[in-house]
């Protein structure tokens, strides 16, 4: 399995983690557990700034893959590479 999709898996993951968190903020709440509650809510603001940092990583190495196929197209990426052999 190849980085990029490991990286959309765990994107997953994280998304369904933090969905998680909400119904048991909402479900502390009814309970009055202010104190859970306030535990959810800082989990979800902590997990957020992963998920933000995650797809951001993601939208780097898509277009990274881009330019490396972009390049590696037009002939541009195996002359660089004779280049640096020679």
């Amino acid at each position: 399995m190849d980085g990029l999709k490991k990286l959309e898996l765990e994107l997953a993951k994280l998304k369904a983690c933090r969905e998680d968190l909400y119904v048991a903020l909402e479900e502390f709440n009814k309970r009055g557990y202010s104190n859970e509650a306030a535990d959810c809510g800082l989990k979800i603001n902590r997990i957020s700034i992963i998920i933000a940092r995650t797809e951001a990583h993601i939208r780097d190495q898509q277009n990274f893959m881009w330019l490396i196929n972009n390049l590696d197209s037009r002939g541009i990426l195996s002359e660089g590479v004779k280049k640096l052999v020679h």
